[in-house]
């Protein structure tokens, strides 16, 4: 119980992951209990933890809902709670998802771009980062020059 209140006073864990890590430390005793009192005293909770990762993940770093849930999935969060971290976040932030915070990390290291090659490098960044094409092309259409937006489309 000691090294999990000391792991959990650095970060936010979730369920999965701090049982994985606690059962590498304890030698063979039982971590399931300690998780189970950890949640009823309210200070392990994979809801809160997702809703948190998914709101700062989104804001401060510009990930996209998939990355998001990707994440969230691999650090053995459920799914049901996943989309319901998502659907939380997404109520906070709008419907654009993060996409805008994305998009000005992206700028600020590479700015504007001026070609379509360099429009579909952005594009291709933002999809890696785990929005939907379909976000993208809507800022992309109101971020570029309306000539550039159209040779982008079109594949000119």
């Amino acid at each position: 119980m000691k090294q999990a209140a000391a792991l959990l006073a650095r970060r936010r864990w979730s369920r999965a992951d701090l049982g994985a890590r606690l059962e590498r430390a304890a030698a063979g005793i039982p971590v399931a209990p300690v998780l189970d009192r950890l949640e009823q005293l309210d200070l392990l909770n994979d809801a809160d933890y997702a809703y948190t990762f998914a709101l700062r993940r989104m804001q401060r770093q510009g990930w996209g809902p998939s990355r998001v849930e990707s994440a969230l999935r691999r650090s053995g969060v459920a799914p049901c709670v996943v989309e319901t971290a998502l659907g939380r976040a997404r109520e906070d932030l709008g419907e654009d998802f993060g996409l805008g915070a994305g998009i000005d990390r992206l700028l600020a290291r590479r700015g504007v771009p001026r070609t379509p090659a360099e429009a579909r490098s952005l594009a291709s960044a933002l999809a890696r980062r785990g929005f939907d094409p379909d976000q993208i092309t809507g800022a992309l259409r109101r971020l570029l020059p309306a000539a550039l937006a159209r040779r982008l489309e079109t594949g000119d």
